[in-house]
């Protein structure tokens, strides 16, 4: 998902930021020590020698507006920055994914009940509000992407990071950046791999937490200053123990097979669907469900679509639904297995594939007649 697409619901959302100062409402509090009691399990599991670090997973510094309120209440930990070593970043490290080390005033355990304490989860609640409300804009940037749990130092960390954001596209020889840090992206594929896949993601990190994304219709675009976001649950992605049964290993830069690396790369064309959905006024009630817009999205894939005429594939799949509603009748999407709609579907990518300028959607109004 690259930042131009994060940009793109711009014209549909309005910026969602509480007031300076306001009190955080208590589920987003209730996260916070959620956060702090998981770490102190975590540490409880590892060997004394090997204490268990927590870092802050920044999408960058630059533009981040959590950076000020870090580097002016705890520059201590501001100066354990790290940026992932990565090339394309190269001379603007300030733009690269980043660790920042938690501070211990946002770790401390329950029994712990100071002002001091009390302010810093203040702040991080905050911090997950701001955070929600991005998320529920479905395609806003998201600056704080997750807390790592890991022994080892920021430098380590990043460096494993560096090469996780390094990925071969499935059977091929060409390599992408991959957006490792992005909720959206680790949500959508996490699922979908293997317990050695999950661990080799994670590396020598015991934990990755990130607050929960949206996937399902969207009721409505808009949105206020005020407006009330519930807080998400932690999505908790931990490391798994270790099979009795041997298991090949797959390489850190090749992690994924190409269900997987779809699955990854999913979620900005679904929330532009939903979105499509919404500006429409179509209620969320009518538009799929998350279980058929997967279902859409893979047999779309499968089907070599990609972007706008993915899009468009789920639009059209989805149109007799919509009609039905209309119509008063209860209706299905389109069944593409179906013999007529087989081959209409034929029809409509080998007009595609002669003509790869020609959308979907119009292709299939063209031919939509022959079902």
């Amino acid at each position: 998902m690259t930042n131009r697409m994060l940009a793109g619901f711009a014209d549909v959302t309005l910026s969602a930021v509480p007031a300076e100062g306001a009190v955080p409402p208590p589920d987003y509090l209730a996260r916070c020590r959620e956060l702090a009691a998981g770490y102190h399990m975590l540490q409880q599991q590892l060997p004394q020698e090997r204490p268990l670090r927590a870092y802050l997973l920044f999408d960058a510094w630059e533009g981040n507006p959590l950076a000020a309120e870090l580097s002016e209440q705890w520059p201590e930990a501001v100066s354990g920055r790290e940026a992932v070593p990565d090339d394309f970043y190269a001379g603007r490290e300030d733009e690269a994914p980043c660790l920042v080390p938690v501070p211990d005033d946002l770790l401390l355990d329950a029994d712990s009940d100071s002002l001091v304490q009390a302010r810093a989860q203040e702040a991080l609640a905050r911090w997950l509000e701001d955070t929600s409300k991005q998320a529920s804009q479905r395609l806003a940037r998201q600056y704080l992407c997750a807390v790592l749990f890991s022994p080892e130092s920021a430098i380590r960390v990043a460096q494993h990071l560096a090469l996780l954001g390094f990925q071969y596209v499935p059977g091929s020889h060409t390599a992408r950046l991959f957006r490792y840090q992005d909720p959206r992206v680790m949500q959508r594929v996490w699922p979908t791999l293997s317990a050695e896949q999950q661990n080799t993601w994670l590396g020598k990190t015991q934990a990755w937490w990130s607050l929960t994304q949206p996937w399902g219709p969207i009721a409505d675009l808009s949105a206020t200053e005020d407006s009330v976001t519930p807080a998400p649950v932690w999505f908790k992605a931990q490391r798994c123990a270790a099979s009795a049964v041997p298991a090949t290993v797959p390489p850190l830069n090749r992690l994924m097979n190409a269900t997987q690396w779809q699955a990854a790369h999913s979620s900005p064309v679904g929330n532009r669907v939903w979105a499509r959905f919404a500006q429409r006024g179509i209620a969320a009630q009518t538009q799929p469900n998350a279980a058929s817009m997967t279902r859409l999205l893979d047999k779309g894939q499968e089907l070599g679509l990609v972007d706008s005429n993915l899009q468009d594939f789920i639009w059209c799949s989805w149109r007799p639904i919509l009609q039905s509603v209309q119509d008063g009748i209860v209706s299905k999407p389109i069944d593409w297995d179906a013999p007529l709609w087989r081959d209409v579907l034929a029809r409509v990518l080998q007009a595609l594939r002669d003509d790869p300028d020609a959308g979907f959607a119009s292709l299939f109004e063209d031919r939509e007649q022959f079902a």
